[in-house]
């Protein structure tokens, strides 16, 4: 059984980069999102007969903007909800937004919420819609009812006044595994274990009595593991109470990610700082030698120069997950990118043998220039690192299909296959015995992403590493 039911997401952004970010946070967050893209006015509208259950706008766009997609929504009437997902604005407009009608605001570097902000925003459109339906259903009599609540996506059921369930959508038959026949007439004590239901019964019944919504979180058995839930019960009068069931499993995920990257932080910052502070208290309080303070003073500046870099990575991590500023783009010469790359290495650490394998005639290649230098400088740095001074560092491009594939090259002791993709990761070190932060190689791969490329590695252990970056030239 699957509660990953598909959503129609109206996406109003002029980035494809940025559009393909949200489905992608999205869908690692447990939701089945099937886009509607828009960038202006004429195509929000004909989106909007396409019944998009929920919709996450910019700000502002070149010829459109968030408040006008709420204007548009209010003038037609229609409830859904818009959430909008941005850069800084600052609080006032995000108050203004939220004043208009939008159902929540996130920064663009701030998405580990987005899950559970869209499935709040489709379950408050769904209680609103039943409270309406419930009203409705005394007109056009219980079918009609029927029918619309099972278009609703979420798991519910709507609990009697004995606190049986009286009606089940078919999203709940598929939550409880069940056929509607099978669950009216009974409570969530007839298909929970009793450590689950003695979780939720006492709220079910304090939100009928209390007259006041009540919510409750547990973990429930699913045939692909345990799910963390977040239910809701919500009385509506006549003694019934509606039970709204939303997955949390996947922003619980997220939550912990968040911790254990400050965890990280925070580890990775520390050794520096220890040994920045036992040398500078050592020195303030011993007299120590001339030659013996200039190596204090170098291991201090060693240390500093890593948290630098440790801040830079995270820093420049951090705007690349904000989105792709397409203004950033300029016509490259590869060749020239790599030839500067070459000389500064070289002007640095003459001893060493950086070779340059790449044609003149290459086609210019649209992209953040910085950001590539900074891609491939961290690829050189890490050969480097790997590699002893009489072995040769190979920068290269070649034409590949409707790409460009850059690669660095090294002649080091290789990498063992089980961490090709490991090391792509935040804090990952192969090694302790070299020095990094262990976030060169993941800003490789982000930048990669945002040129809408890929990066990956291709070893041998004890035949050296090649890294590369294929980038498409459109």
């Amino acid at each position: 059984m699957s509660l990953s039911t598909p959503i129609t997401v109206l996406i109003l952004e002029d980035l494809a980069e940025d559009r393909e970010l949200l489905l992608h946070e999205l869908r690692r967050q447990g939701l089945d999102p099937r886009p509607l893209p828009v960038t202006g006015e004429g195509d929000y509208r004909a989106a909007l007969e396409q019944h998009p259950e929920v919709i996450l706008a910019d700000y502002r766009l070149p010829a459109f903007s968030a408040e006008r997609a709420l204007e548009i929504l209010a003038e037609q009437e229609l409830d859904i909800p818009l959430i909008v997902v941005s850069g800084y604005i600052g609080e006032e407009k995000a108050v203004e937004l939220m004043r208009r009608g939008a159902a929540d605001y996130l920064l663009k570097d701030r998405l580990g919420r987005l899950g559970a902000a869209v499935t709040q925003a489709i379950d408050n459109r769904c209680l609103r819609r039943e409270r309406e339906l419930s009203t409705a259903a005394l007109r056009f009599g219980e079918e009609r009812f029927r029918l619309a609540l099972n278009q609703i996506p979420l798991p519910f059921a709507l609990y009697d006044e004995n606190l049986c369930i009286r009606f089940a959508n078919e999203s709940c038959t598929r939550f409880f595994g069940q056929p509607e026949e099978r669950i009216i007439g009974h409570d969530c004590r007839d298909f929970f274990p009793e450590e689950i239901s003695s979780q939720l019964y006492p709220h079910l019944l304090a939100a009928r009595e209390s007259g006041q919504p009540r919510t409750a979180e547990c973990l429930i058995p699913l045939p692909d593991g345990e799910h963390s839930f977040r239910i809701s019960y919500v009385p509506l009068g006549h003694d019934e109470t509606l039970a709204v069931a939303v997955d949390i499993t996947e922003w619980q995920r997220m939550e912990r990610l968040k911790d254990e990257l400050l965890a990280s932080v925070s580890h990775e910052m520390r050794s520096p700082l220890t040994a920045i502070l036992g040398f500078t208290e050592f020195m303030q309080g011993t007299e120590v030698p001339r030659a013996l303070q200039l190596e204090y003073l170098g291991i201090i500046r060693q240390e500093g120069e890593r948290l630098k870099e440790l801040v830079e990575n995270l820093l420049d991590l951090q705007r690349l997950q904000a989105g792709f500023d397409q203004r950033n783009l300029t016509a490259i010469s590869v060749h020239s990118l790599l030839s500067r790359l070459r000389e500064r290495f070289l002007s640095l650490q003459p001893q060493r043998n950086f070779q340059l394998n790449c044609p003149l005639d290459l086609p210019l290649l649209r992209g953040n220039e910085p950001h590539l230098y900074r891609a491939l400088e961290n690829l050189l740095n890490n050969a480097v690192k790997y590699t002893t001074e009489e072995k040769a560092i190979t920068l290269g491009a070649r034409l590949d299909k409707e790409n460009i594939l850059l690669w660095v090259r090294d002649l080091g002791e290789g990498l063992d296959p089980a961490l090709h993709e490991k090391i792509f990761q935040r804090f990952f070190r192969a090694t302790s015995a070299v020095g990094g932060t262990g976030l060169g190689l993941a800003l490789v791969r982000e930048i990669a992403r945002e040129h809408g490329g890929q990066a990956w590695v291709e070893s041998t252990p004890g035949e050296g590493c090649t890294f590369y970056l294929r980038l498409p030239l459109a």
